[in-house]
Parts: structure tokens; sequence; C-alpha cells
């Protein structure tokens, strides 16, 4: 299933849905300009899991701040609060 969704300033593509995966995960992939950042957030009942594909990410945790370069691999455990913001030209981030 590939689901395309367009906002102003962000392209998300569902990949996998939770509907094909019987509510385990969901798969995203998000294409967005420098600055693109949601508010500090948490999921109550799973934990996201970033892949930066391309570009640099600030990910904010709720004790931590660091950056992610292309290839980098993070995960926000269920519950715990956090966010992302994208700050070089351009990037595209593979989410679970």
């Amino acid at each position: 299933m590939h689901l395309g969704i367009l906002l102003p300033v962000k392209r998300i593509a569902v990949r996998l849905s939770s509907t094909d995966t019987n509510g385990a995960y969901a798969i995203v992939e998000s294409v967005a300009p420098p600055g693109c950042s949601p508010p500090m957030h948490l999921h109550r009942n799973e934990e996201e899991h970033f892949v930066v594909l391309a570009g640099t990410y600030r990910i904010l945790t709720e004790d931590k701040v660091f950056d992610a370069p292309v290839g980098a691999s993070v995960t926000v455990p269920q519950g715990d609060p956090g966010s992302l913001e994208c700050f070089s030209d351009f990037f595209r981030l593979g989410r679970k």
C-alpha cells in the first residue's frame, strides 16, 4: 500500500500501514523542508523508530538533544516525549 499525503510543508508516504500488519507497526516515509518539526509529543501505545535517509535531524527527547546524520537509527520508547527537526537543506526519514 502506497498512500501519499500532501501537506503544505511536508510529504508523507505510508509504505506499510498498521492495517497491513494487524496493528503491529506501520512504516512511513517523510520528506520535508528545513525547520519542519512536530511539537514535543509522546505515543502512549507504541515506540517510535526513525531512520535518517537523507539530510540531518536534530532529535529531542525528554533529557537529550543530539544530531542524527544519514544512516542514523533512533528509537523513542513508548510513553517518552520526543520531537525532531530537520536543519539541513533537505531530508528524508523512514519511521516505524
